[in-house]
């Protein structure tokens, strides 16, 4: 490109800029509004304002207590909700939404236990709240519902858990431990004997033949529990493990009273050979015959199962309301 060339193009952009220069009183009038904002006072946006305590002891500890109020607060509510929920959860029967997580927990207790007569005594505790989940079903008149035939079933295979423990516990070789829980099984097999006395005259023909075969693994639990202590009778205190023996032979004698008259006399004959051998000191002996009259009148029983017809018949003549307690 020579000289000439390059100026004529010089000269060409100096003109195209010429033509597109702003005009000078656009340029005047912004300059002027941009110098005026810069000159504005400057905008602030007021903050809130602390408000801080008046003075003296009682406001300002107020004032520094409101955060732990407010935390204890929160804190609470969750809490209250937890427990509203646990109890629900041990509130619920077989039917129930929570029941599942109910059972649950209760294996997740037991597997996490590692004492054996630890896990004896939560057996024992689950027991008595499966005995009182029929009794709840029982009372709500749910006779013919599936609930109560889970209810016993859960039931039925506590007590045989119960009778498992038993034996675990007298396997560990701590033969303290063994009297201790074989007390409490006896114990706690009364009480469930005594819930379900009641509560199978609200069920119908079905489950009371249910309820009925439970009873008699209860006691054969309970027959176990003892024939434990009487092999241990050197540790055991003799006076008690006498008056267990004899509360068996009562138990027995009471049953014979509600059984038919074809095998009573048998079941008589066995309990009068009891009597016996526990005025001898013979405990194995007594409590061999125990179990011969209550096989005899289990079997009795199981082909007389009585519909419900109102309040229960009490030993004294007096009638029962109906009322279930629960047992722990």
């Amino acid at each position: 490109m020579t000289n000439r060339e390059l100026n004529k193009r010089l000269a060409s952009l100096a003109a195209l800029r010429e033509a597109h220069r702003p005009d000078t009183e656009w340029v005047a009038a912004s300059h002027a509004r941009l110098m005026g904002a810069i000159g504005a006072p400057e905008r602030v946006q007021r903050a809130l304002p602390i408000r801080l305590p008046r003075t003296g002891f009682w406001p300002r500890l107020n004032f520094a207590l409101r955060p732990v109020m407010a935390l204890f607060l929160v804190s609470g509510f969750g809490a209250f909700g937890w427990i509203a929920g646990a109890g629900a959860m041990l509130g619920s029967v077989p039917g129930d939404a929570l029941y599942g997580l109910k059972t649950a927990t209760e294996r997740a207790q037991i597997t996490f236990t590692a004492d054996e007569a630890a896990k004896s005594y939560l057996k024992l505790e689950f027991v008595g709240r499966r005995v009182n989940e029929v009794a709840s079903l029982a009372e709500a008149g749910s006779a013919q519902d599936r609930s109560v035939e889970r209810a016993v079933n859960e039931l039925e295979n506590g007590i045989k858990g119960i009778a498992t423990s038993l034996q675990a516990v007298r396997a560990a070789g701590s033969d303290q431990n063994t009297t201790s829980v074989a007390k409490a099984v006896d114990r706690k097999v009364a009480e469930v004997r005594a819930v379900l006395g009641k509560t199978k005259t609200l069920l119908g023909a079905g489950a009371q033949k249910r309820v009925l075969a439970v009873e008699s693994l209860a006691d054969d639990v309970s027959l176990q529990a003892v024939n434990v202590l009487v092999s241990l009778a050197p540790v055991a205190p003799s006076e008690d493990v006498a008056s267990r023996v004899q509360e068996k032979i009562d138990s027995a004698e009471r049953k014979i009273e509600v059984a038919s008259t074809q095998g009573a006399d048998e079941a008589r004959a066995a309990i009068a050979a009891a009597k016996e051998a526990l005025r001898s000191n013979d405990y194995a002996g007594a409590m061999s015959k125990v179990q011969e009259s209550n096989a005899i009148v289990a079997e009795e029983l199981s082909e007389a199962v009585v519909e419900p017809v109102g309040p229960e018949a009490e030993p004294n003549g007096s009638t029962s309301t109906g009322e279930i307690r629960a047992i722990d």
